[in-house]
């Protein structure tokens, strides 16, 4: 049995419609009581079904909300901003650091100091050994024409 694969419709799975913009109008929305209670379909006199607090309590948490969800916006916003720049930092440092090569610290020179001197004592070593087998050499034909 062959089974041809048949394109999957659109109409199968239909895209959500974006909603008319309920945050931005929330956003945009003036913060007065007055102009929040126009908003609702009954001027806002409408307690909360299940609620036991009045409708003046609501509306004040609802606006002191509204504030603060701005703030948290505004506050995100900077400290997005504020990573833009330290990223952008970042990046130049990189290639500045990148540019001009490795950078000696002192600890860098003290190790390289430290590595010379170390060679230059195991060469003065060797060439103290070599000396001393000449001495030894020297000291015995010393003692052969004697």
């Amino acid at each position: 049995v062959k089974r041809s694969a048949a394109p999957i419709s659109s109409e199968a799975f239909p895209r959500p419609r974006p909603q008319e913009a309920p945050i931005a109008a929330a956003m945009n929305a003036p913060r007065a009581r007055e102009a929040w209670a126009e908003n609702t379909p009954t001027g806002g006199r409408r307690q909360a079904a299940g609620s036991n607090r009045n409708a003046k309590d609501l509306m004040d948490e609802v606006l002191t909300l509204r504030e603060a969800n701005q703030e948290l916006k505004k506050r995100n916003a900077e400290q997005e901003e504020k990573t833009k720049q330290l990223a952008t930092k970042v990046v130049r440092i990189t290639s500045d650091m990148k540019r001009q090569g490795p950078v000696e610290t002192p600890q860098d020179r003290a190790a390289l100091r430290d590595a010379s001197k170390e060679q230059q004592i195991e060469d003065l070593r060797a060439q103290l050994s070599q000396m001393e087998g000449k001495t030894e050499k020297l000291a015995n034909q010393v003692t052969y024409y004697k």
